[in-house]
């Protein structure tokens, strides 16, 4: 697994590129650490596509408010990534009525650090930020830290 690093109080911005980003209903945040999102929610899609049950297991994620996320046309969608008072390591899944896709599906996570001391291990430096980008048949994800 490779790992996005922002260090607090930063945030850092993921452009990803795929289909559909119109049709977004929800992006969530979901971690096994409970201390990250105390208040998680449950989110099945079987409750509005019951065919993609199967598919789309139901998971536990803290809703991102809609300031955090935008799209500029259905291909592209950026999300600025909080990073946390409390370290940790959280995914990001992008939700709507068909299922959904987590950013751990392509090998990454977020890891939220207090500290100076930044870990790049696995990611291409540029400039002094560094970009991942991540890609599939229907999905690119773009890294950029700012």
């Amino acid at each position: 697994m490779n790992y996005l690093t922002v260090t607090f109080p930063q945030t850092a911005s993921i452009l990803v590129e795929g289909q559909q980003y119109r049709n977004l209903q929800q992006v969530y945040l979901s971690s096994s650490n409970p201390q990250l999102f105390p208040t998680l929610c449950a989110v099945s899609i079987g409750t509005t596509n019951p065919n993609a049950i199967a598919s789309f297991p139901p998971f536990y994620g803290y809703p991102l408010e809609s300031g955090y996320y935008f799209n500029t046309d259905d291909n592209h969608l950026y999300i600025s990534l909080p990073s946390l008072e409390i370290p940790g390591v959280y995914d990001v899944i992008l939700y709507n009525v068909a299922g959904y896709s987590k950013l751990s599906n392509f090998g990454y996570l977020v890891n939220s650090v207090v500290s100076s001391t930044v870990n790049l291990s696995g990611l291409q430096t540029i400039g002094g930020s560094f970009i991942v980008t991540i890609k599939d048949p229907l999905t690119e994800i773009t890294l950029i830290n700012r």
